[in-house]
């Protein structure tokens, strides 16, 4: 170790003797230095560019990302008004026609409301986002109920009572209401071609509930 670090003082003696004997070399050495700092602020200044760059275009595409959700929500919206829109152009126009009297006024009635509830849940299916189809389907059922409760004699009746029982199963994950309305169905439509499927339904909930 002792000889090591004489070494190195003896190296140091013959670099400080040789720098002084030969100043031209310190010239050349601190042109080099000062050619290598240049250098290397140079290269940071290139380096900042860049970042400030990549940092506009970034801002940029968030930009334009935004500008295009903001015009899919817009989609979305206009694409529910016009559906809505057409149900109640639609309904107007089955209320201008000529409806007869006593039983088939009782039907008419009936199928006007229930194409306005099929036309909500429709809309509800494939307009409105997962997340917020919930209240939709419940406001659906809602409208099917009208058929079932006010004109419980017509073929539309049976019809909307399955339509809700299939809400509650398929889309709502609410097996017992679902129970229910299936076996509502049984009931009070035992003639109905949907009973089989009603029954059906009930033994494959069994083992679910």
């Amino acid at each position: 170790m002792r000889r090591s670090g004489k070494m190195v003082l003896l190296v140091g003696a013959a670099l400080l003797i040789s720098i002084h004997a030969n100043p031209q070399a310190v010239d050349a050495i601190e042109k080099n230095i000062e050619s290598l700092l240049q250098k290397i602020l140079s290269n940071q200044e290139q380096m900042q560019a860049e970042i400030q760059t990549l940092k506009e275009q970034m801002a940029e595409k968030d930009r334009e990302i935004a500008a295009l959700r903001e015009w899919i929500e817009n989609q979305q919206a206009a694409s529910r008004e016009r559906i809505r829109e057409e149900i109640i152009q639609q309904t107007r126009a089955l209320d201008r026609q000529t409806s007869p009297s006593s039983d088939a006024s009782d039907t008419y009635a009936a199928k006007i409301q229930y194409e306005k509830a099929r036309a909500l849940m429709h809309e509800t299916i494939f307009e409105v986002r997962k997340g917020e189809q919930k209240p939709w389907f419940e406001q659906t059922i809602d409208e099917f109920l009208v058929v079932v409760e006010k004109h419980p004699n017509t073929t539309y009746a049976a019809e909307a009572q399955l339509r809700i029982a299939r809400i509650y199963r398929r889309y709502l994950s609410e097996i017992g209401k679902a129970c229910q309305a299936y076996q509502a169905l049984i009931d009070r439509y035992p003639d109905s071609r949907h009973v089989n499927e009603s029954r059906k339904a009930l033994e494959e909930l069994k083992d679910v509930q």
